[in-house]
């Protein structure tokens, strides 16, 4: 029950919401629809985000690792953008109500742009973000 948009009908959307415009908000989230299947689209609304100073997250079904490897300008860029990505495909055998950001525990929070710096994963960890 989702709605086509634009990239300009959802950046209006997004930035007409006056939370937006809220210092004390953390900023805008990705899911759905698979975000990195729809990169291109997302990129320029990614930047006017980050350009805003607003925290961009996204969920993923893909692994950290599988998008660093592909050959995709959309993807490298909108990856480039994130500060928190939530990888992993939902895994009902191993939902867990009692995690963080994640619906399963098979899916990691992880800290992208120090992830892209140290060449390997770099995880969110709850306890030093208090």
């Amino acid at each position: 029950c989702g709605k086509e948009y634009t990239d300009y009908e959802l950046l209006s959307e997004i930035i007409k919401d006056k939370i937006f415009y809220d210092t004390s908000h953390g900023g805008v989230t990705f899911s759905g629809g698979e975000p990195f299947c729809q990169a291109e689209a997302l990129v320029p609304i990614a930047e006017v985000i980050k350009e805003n100073g607003k925290h961009l997250m996204i969920y993923t079904g893909y692994l950290l690792e599988h998008l660093q490897k592909m050959e995709n300008a959309g993807v490298q860029r909108l990856l480039e953008l994130a500060d928190v990505i939530v990888d992993g495909k939902f895994v009902e055998e191993l939902k867990d109500l009692s995690i963080r950001f994640r619906g399963s525990s098979n899916q990691r929070i992880i800290m992208v742009k120090e992830s892209l710096e140290k060449g390997e994963v770099v995880l969110w960890d709850e306890k030093s973000q208090r």
